[in-house]
């Protein structure tokens, strides 16, 4: 069962914005990534920063879904 006080707590809320905020970042620069690679290769470099930012969008929905299950 939910509480208002859960629903409400402004650190919770605040941090979960925070989350989805980098994750809609995060993910427009994985698309601009693939449709920039249909054109060029990837570096080693670009293809070692697109793994890290599908590992912290991983990391992200795990954290999200984990505070929804708390609600």
């Amino acid at each position: 069962m939910q509480y208002l006080s859960e629903l409400t707590n402004p650190e919770a809320l605040e941090r979960d914005k925070a989350l989805h905020d980098e994750l809609g970042q995060l993910s427009k620069y994985q698309a601009e990534a693939l449709q920039k690679a249909i054109f060029l290769a990837f570096t080693r470099d670009q293809a070692m920063e697109y793994d890290k930012r599908a590992e912290r969008i991983g990391e992200i929905c795990r954290l999200l879904s984990a505070s929804n299950l708390q609600k």
